[in-house]
């Protein structure tokens, strides 16, 4: 039992592998770090609860012997706060959603019941452009 669940988590495709599907949009002279990557170490800080690029490069920092390799860094410091921010102002946030939905389903197992949790919010101070306060609904299956 515990070795087919290991070999469904290593047939699983990898998240940075999903986000290469994402065009990046950076000129190629003078880039150093993998978008695939940056959006990946991104993301997991995400999941970590880290709202702050500084307090994200130092989680990198202290962490970076097992995320370099899996996330396809090659140099020997992740990339500064700048290089992160700026790759990600200019990255499209369709292409985003479409790359995550795709590596959602890849992950999702075929035939076996899912479970969800499902929670709704009305951000404070946020409205559409109709003046209408803006919803977010996430649901993690």
């Amino acid at each position: 039992m515990v070795e087919e669940a290991q070999m469904e988590l290593l047939s699983m495709p990898s998240l940075a592998a999903a986000f290469a599907a994402i065009p990046d949009p950076r000129k190629p002279r003078g880039v150093r770090h993998p978008m695939p990557g940056m959006l990946a170490l991104v993301f997991l800080g995400m999941l970590a609860r880290i709202r702050e690029m500084v307090v994200l490069i130092r989680w990198a920092e202290a962490h970076w012997d097992q995320l370099r390799e899996p996330l396809g860094f090659d140099r020997d410091a992740p990339p500064d706060a700048t290089t992160i921010s700026r790759a990600l102002a200019r990255c499209s946030l369709a292409e985003f959603s479409r790359a995550f939905a795709a590596w959602l389903k890849a992950v999702a197992l075929e035939g076996q019941p899912l479970q969800a949790a499902v929670d709704g919010k009305t951000i404070c101070q946020a409205f559409d452009a109709q003046g209408e306060p803006v919803q977010l609904l996430t649901v993690f299956a």
